[in-house]
């Protein structure tokens, strides 16, 4: 069953799983998403 951690008429936010994993690991490893944190994420973190 999802958890909804917030929902409204037009978004509904969900806590993260591991399905979610690779789609994350793609955005948060890009260097251009990650321009203004300190250093792209990678698989380990």
């Amino acid at each position: 069953m999802t958890k909804y951690i917030i929902e409204t008429d037009q978004i509904a936010l969900r806590e993260l799983t591991m399905a979610d994993f690779d789609a994350w690991h793609q955005i948060l490893s890009d260097k251009e998403t990650m321009q203004y944190y300190p250093k792209e994420f990678d698989e380990e973190q």
